[in-house]
């Protein structure tokens, strides 16, 4: 015992640093309006591989119909799209390739989610924090139009909360007001894409009796009876300097164009 005491003095300020290392890191991806803190190159495929295998388990092959490159490449953009279900992200994220300029948009709640394992499995595939309450996203719009100014690529859900029984809620103003703050910062072209996420099987509305965080753990819990792959959707990128100058007009637009390719995307059937 006297042979091992100097290897578990050691261990214990080692153990300690890592779980104040670990601690801040979370703080800093689940802050409001932050984007996740830089995180090392073995990190990020980590992250990678793991969203890849949990997008396998839960929900499938996911198929890509259009210009999904835009998250990688050309003028910075929004893709905005539905959310009917809570890995839509990381079903975004695998479609994409993980694209090393894109940023996630992802609600506190699921980054905070079990003491803060969200924010260790996702944030290293880039995020920024989202608090849906209402008033309260003015910093992660903030935060958005930065990023848009320096060529990064966003992807965003309008609607905030995953919506699991099919449904589509109205879309909320920030997808298009970061993408014309930016716009106006730069001067230069900022995209808006539209894209649709469907999936073959939803539970129902009976699931909308439980709140979204007890609906996404049976969706998590009983993968077997929805797990029929997926397809992302996305269609023409439009410079948001071309759509109204209001906000509100310029989302209803969206809106439409989410719906269109929502009802054209076929969906797969594969699991």
């Amino acid at each position: 015992s006297q042979h091992h005491a100097p290897e578990l003095r050691r261990a214990g300020p080692i153990r300690a640093v890592v779980t104040r290392l670990l601690r801040r890191y979370i703080a800093e991806a689940c802050t409001a309006g932050a984007a996740s803190p830089p995180a090392p190159d073995w990190a990020r495929r980590a992250s990678a591989r793991l969203v890849r295998l949990f997008v396998w388990l839960q929900v499938g092959r996911v198929h890509v119909e259009g210009p999904i490159d835009t998250l990688a490449g050309g003028p910075p953009c929004v893709v905005a799209a539905n959310h009917g279900h809570y890995a839509d992200g990381m079903v975004v994220a695998v479609a994409a390739g993980f694209p090393a300029r894109q940023y996630t948009f992802v609600a506190h709640g699921a980054l905070a989610w079990a003491w803060g394992l969200g924010a260790l499995c996702v944030s290293p595939s880039r995020t920024i924090c989202v608090d849906l309450r209402p008033g309260r996203g003015g910093s992660a719009l903030r935060t958005g139009a930065r990023l848009l100014s320096a060529n990064h690529s966003l992807l965003i859900f309008p609607e905030g909360w995953a919506h699991m029984d099919g449904t589509r809620a109205a879309f909320r103003h920030g997808a298009i007001a970061m993408a014309q703050l930016a716009a106006r910062r730069t001067g230069r072209r900022v995209d808006v894409v539209p894209a649709a996420i469907r999936y073959p099987r939803h539970p129902g509305r009976w699931i909308t009796a439980w709140s979204p965080v007890v609906q996404y753990l049976v969706t998590l819990l009983a993968f077997p009876l929805f797990r029929r792959g997926a397809t992302v959707r996305v269609g023409t990128p439009v410079d948001v300097r071309t759509l109204p100058a209001d906000v509100a007009e310029a989302t209803r637009l969206l809106e439409q164009a989410v719906d269109a390719l929502d009802r054209t995307a076929a969906p797969t059937g594969d699991g």
